[in-house]
């Protein structure tokens, strides 16, 4: 079972909020095979050069980053540290910090048993397991810096389902790459900008998903917020919703009786073993 957790994290959720225009989006994928949480960040509008060794990169102290940790509690409550990136320094072993081209900074890292956090992963792991989609685990990613040594920038785990290998098997980060040379230019792990900014900006994973003719098709998914493609990839396929109107999931599993019976999703089945077999995508220019 592997779980993906998206994070956003803002001001407003600290308590007490603030008025920080720092900002991140992140995701944290959980293995329970293996207990392992892997997490990455994008952070705009804070500077994580002191806190790295490295020289400021803004004129003011006041955007440092002092501290960085994961806190156990639900929204709209302060809980304790568990697992700290800085100040304390608990991921010596997988943490990276990296300034971006656009001057944003990717955090990255590894939750794994073998970290000397205040609390082990284990702890968390039915938890991790079993929040349902949509919903918050009680976890959250707070960031602290000098001007608000409280925490300026906070967001709480939310479930985006079980994903398993899906991903892996849905985005083309070549194609990806190729529609979008600003992410190119940028230097960002293509997979990473997606989750993290390019659903948001309706940008598609690959050549047969339209993003944002999905939301606006099926606006109960714009509604709840949610990532089309993760949605697509856990619920909608199977509710017979199509990726876009070039494929029609239902048609798909209809034609194809070993896809249907092996429970695949039909898109993520075509585009590593359809495209190649002669498979139809049944474009038919509708949603359904």
């Amino acid at each position: 079972m592997t779980e993906l957790y998206t994070v956003s994290l803002t001001g407003r959720q600290e308590v007490p909020p603030n008025t920080s225009t720092a900002t991140g989006f992140g995701t944290v994928i959980w293995d329970a095979a293996t207990n392992r949480a892997a997490y990455n960040y994008m952070v705009r509008g804070l500077d994580f050069g002191p806190a790295t060794g490295t020289a400021p990169q803004t004129p003011s102290s006041a955007d440092d980053v002092v501290s960085m940790h994961y806190h156990n509690q639900l929204r709209g409550a302060n809980g304790g540290v568990v697992f700290g990136q800085i100040s304390p320094a608990q991921d010596n072993d997988d943490l990276r910090i990296v300034r971006n081209a656009d001057q944003s900074w990717t955090v990255s890292g590894v939750w794994e048993t073998t970290d000397p956090a205040n609390v082990s992963i284990t702890n968390f792991a039915n938890a991790l397991s079993t929040t349902a989609f949509g919903a918050d685990a009680p976890l959250y990613f707070n960031i602290h810096s000098r001007a608000i040594p409280s925490g300026e920038i906070r967001g709480q785990l939310v479930s985006a389902g079980d994903i398993g290998n899906n991903i892996a098997g849905f985005f083309d980060a070549a194609y990806y790459l190729s529609a979008n040379p600003d992410v190119a230019a940028a230097g960002v792990d293509p997979l990473t900008h997606y989750l993290l900014f390019g659903a948001r900006e309706g940008r598609d994973p690959n050549a047969l998903f339209d993003t944002s003719g999905y939301l606006e098709t099926y606006r109960d998914v714009a509604a709840a917020g949610v990532d089309p493609m993760l949605h697509y990839l856990t619920h909608g396929a199977r509710e017979g919703r199509d990726p876009s109107v070039w494929f029609d999931s239902s048609a798909y599993l209809a034609a194809y009786s070993d896809v249907a019976a092996a429970g695949i999703n039909p898109m993520e089945h075509f585009l590593q073993f359809g495209v190649h077999e002669g498979r139809l995508t049944f474009a038919d220019g509708v949603w359904g």
